[in-house]
């Protein structure tokens, strides 16, 4: 957080509020979480400055984080759990 720009700062905070009631899927179904991926391309590209492409980069390692083991425990996913990249 020292690094950033007070206009990252700026956009970090605009984020928080803007997420803070928002709910999410559990953490074996951050692939396919809209909020989640909407989340995640604010942060990677409005706050950070990367492209598209790190964004669905960046989802595309979360689908595979997710089908860890040891992530979902066992825990069957739901039929209509797909990846989210487009939001």
């Amino acid at each position: 957080m020292r690094s950033l720009s007070d206009e990252q700062h700026a956009i970090a905070e605009q984020i928080f509020e803007a997420f803070r009631e928002r709910e999410f899927k559990p953490a074996y179904l951050a692939d396919a979480d809209y909020n989640r991926a909407v989340l995640d391309q604010l942060v990677i590209c409005e706050l950070l400055g990367f492209d598209k492409e790190i964004y669905e980069g960046v989802r595309r390692l979360a689908a595979k984080w997710c089908a860890e083991p040891s992530v979902h425990g066992g825990k069957a996913r739901q039929k209509d759990a797909d990846l989210v990249i487009d939001v």
